[in-house]
């Protein structure tokens, strides 16, 4: 822009891609696996230069982003059904990513010191991350119906590698059909996400992943 003396350039590109087999192994047992792997990627550069424009602040900026995110991961679930109104699920998940982040930017801005002088001051951020690590995940779940109640109760356990830590997550469901076009549903639950790899906050110099 030659009015405001500022340009930008940016390139996002991504890709993804997953097998899914799903098979009946008797008359009561389903499964099903996902296998998936992909990459998430970014440039961008940007800078402004308003020197003499008093109007504007900051002066200058530049700035450099790239970032890379690459993960796999492999899935299972498993359904048995005990009886026409009993049925069990089960299931777990791996799943791995790493990344790359190189993040620099710097600005100048007008400022007043102590002494109410006005001076040019330098304000700039470096981030340069690799952070990697895994994700395992367990859950059990119980169906079940009673007349014209149906409920299901379950538990999933997360563990995570990148943050050293688990998580409980407990759930339960009730749905009540007392007429034809007519549901009452009860739900409670704790639901857990952690920060994900690719949210790193380089421009505010966050350097790892928050817990």
């Amino acid at each position: 822009d030659q009015e405001t003396g500022s340009g930008v350039r940016s390139r996002w590109t991504n890709g993804y891609g997953w097998v899914t087999w799903r098979g009946v192994l008797s008359d009561r047992v389903e499964a099903e696996t996902l296998m998936s792997a992909g990459r998430l990627s970014r440039d961008r550069t940007g800078a402004t230069n308003n020197v003499g424009r008093g109007e504007f602040s900051p002066l200058t900026t530049d700035v450099v982003d790239r970032a890379t995110v690459d993960f796999a991961g492999v899935r299972q679930d498993l359904s048995v059904a005990l009886t026409p109104d009993l049925l069990v699920k089960a299931g777990g998940e791996f799943r791995t990513s790493a990344a790359d982040y190189d993040y620099g930017a710097a600005s100048t801005r007008y400022a007043l010191d102590a002494d109410d002088r006005l001076f040019v001051a330098t304000d700039s951020v470096r981030v340069v991350a690799a952070p990697e690590g895994t994700e395992l995940a367990g859950w059990a779940a119980l169906r079940g119906r009673a007349g014209p109640v149906a409920w299901e109760g379950g538990v999933r356990l997360d563990r995570y590698s990148i943050t050293d830590e688990e998580r409980w997550s407990p759930r339960l469901m009730a749905r009540w059909d007392p007429a034809t076009g007519t549901s009452v549903k009860v739900s409670w639950g704790r639901y857990v996400q952690i920060q994900g790899i690719h949210e790193l906050d380089a421009p505010d110099g966050q350097a790892s992943l928050a817990s």
